[in-house]
């Protein structure tokens, strides 16, 4: 079958094309895959992610010394530095976007998100950083930095671990851990009109309690198929090790060059995807190249650089290494993979 320019296909095709247009390289570029060296890794860890979908934030603060208002973040991002054989050994980072709260009534969760309580516009997130976790006789207990309104205060939580799982059609691997601790929110600035901060007629209790309770149901997730089932992400990945990292970028970039943005199948969310895939499967090289596409295509993307930082970690090359994670957080704070891979490479940071 003959092939069509680039600019004639469609651009899902166009992988596939880009696959079989020189066969003659197939065999060399398939054959078996070293396994990476032992000990050249700089990540004594598992990096796994926060599933928002099935994790939960809430918290419970009492009203007028009766009842409990309860409540929750329902936007937060985060990532975990998991050891298998020593659970004090891994370590957490987690950003919590302030104006996702709610407690089910707009009126009360247009006043939380006001100036008088978290004021979310000038207070965006708050964030938490593990120092170290404590083994407990009837858990663990996570030590670290809590801010909040843009004060930080330390905070112990104790926690207990649920258990770790093969995701359902062996896609990933999940973690479950539970946890609770208390603050006071005028520690952290929270006080509210002073109206709601007078004692209850009656009562020794305040309208509003000064105690906050906070609940976690965290799930973490590391995506690990066997195969891609995405189309067009898998014929990128059979077109890489067909033809090499860099044949098929340049055909990318031809592409890329000829077609609208929005009609290409490989975006941002493919190439980092098949990236992380060639790391898993040890092909280094390709994964570099491919994380450097990303980069070199989404410059202003944080995904591309994370993706650089967690490969250059795994092929022990620690300054690269670093100077992407440092990239990533440049250009989004909130990058916790970048924040679990530097603590690794950096320990005193």
């Amino acid at each position: 079958m003959p092939i069509r320019p680039f600019h004639l296909l469609s651009p899902a095709f166009v992988i596939v094309a880009m696959a079989i247009a020189h066969p003659q390289a197939a065999s060399a570029r398939n054959a078996p895959v070293a396994v990476r060296q032992a000990g050249r890794s700089l990540l004594d860890v598992q990096l796994f992610q926060l599933d928002q979908a099935h994790s939960s934030i809430e918290f419970a603060v009492r009203w007028m010394g009766l009842t409990k208002v309860k409540g929750t973040f329902s936007d937060f991002s985060g990532s975990i530095g998991y050891d298998p054989a020593d659970l004090t050994r891994s370590s957490i980072s987690v950003v919590v976007r302030t104006p996702s709260i709610t407690t089910w009534n707009d009126h009360r969760d247009r006043d939380l998100r006001g100036s008088g309580f978290f004021d979310v516009q000038k207070y965006p997130t708050a964030t938490f950083r593990s120092r170290s976790i404590e083994r407990t006789a009837d858990g663990f207990v996570l030590h670290g930095p809590f801010t909040l309104h843009d004060v930080t205060h330390d905070v112990a939580i104790p926690f207990t671990f649920v258990g770790a799982v093969t995701d359902s059609g062996g896609l990933g691997h999940r973690l479950g851990f539970e946890g609770h601790f208390t603050i006071d929110r005028k520690a952290y600035g929270i006080d509210g009109p002073a109206d709601l901060n007078k004692a209850v007629p009656g009562m020794t209790e305040l309208m509003i309690s000064d105690q906050v309770e906070i609940v976690l149901s965290v799930q973490g997730w590391m995506w690990t198929p066997a195969k891609l089932g995405d189309p067009t992400a898998d014929s990128l990945y059979q077109a890489i090790r067909a033809r090499g990292v860099d044949v098929v970028a340049k055909g990318f970039r031809q592409l890329r060059a000829r077609v609208p943005d929005s009609l290409m199948a490989v975006n941002e969310g493919v190439l980092n995807t098949v990236g992380y895939h060639l790391l898993r499967q040890g092909r280094d090289d390709d994964a570099l190249g491919l994380f450097h596409l990303e980069v070199e295509t989404y410059p202003g993307s944080a995904f591309g650089y994370v993706g650089l930082g967690q490969a250059y970690a795994e092929t022990g090359n620690r300054e690269a290494a670093v100077q992407n994670c440092e990239a990533a957080l440049q250009r989004n704070p909130a990058a916790t993979r970048a924040i679990e891979i530097l603590r690794r490479l950096r320990p005193t940071s």
